[in-house]
């Protein structure tokens, strides 16, 4: 990931038809060079070796990651500030090089975004 540019931080999950869909658009951004792309999975700790071979099957190289539970059942993932389970997924926030929110993009991206 290169510093200076504005990050499309993707929550997304393996059982999410639009999710998968999205990867490679994602991918396409990312490998434009404009923007980072970083992919956090809200799935279940059972399904976080699927939701790897989603993404590789699907040509996501970008930098993904699991969102680890918070303890409070078995899909509780540690975001304190968003409540995934009224959160569409996939949800992105579009970060500026300062860190600054811009945008959330619920639902999938359009190539445009």
């Amino acid at each position: 990931m290169a510093a200076g540019k504005t990050l499309y931080l993707n929550l997304w999950a393996s059982y999410c038809g639009p999710c998968v869909k999205e990867i490679p658009d994602l991918q396409s951004m990312a490998d434009g060079g404009e923007v980072n792309v970083v992919a956090i999975s809200v799935d279940i700790e059972s399904a976080k070796q699927r939701a790897g071979k989603i993404m590789a099957n699907r040509g996501g190289t970008y930098p993904a990651f699991y969102l680890q539970g918070a303890g409070n059942g078995a899909n509780a993932p540690g975001l304190p500030w968003a409540d995934l389970e009224r959160l569409p997924i996939p949800t992105t926030l579009v970060i500026s090089p300062e860190g600054v929110l811009q945008r959330v993009i619920r639902g999938p991206i359009d190539k445009a975004d």
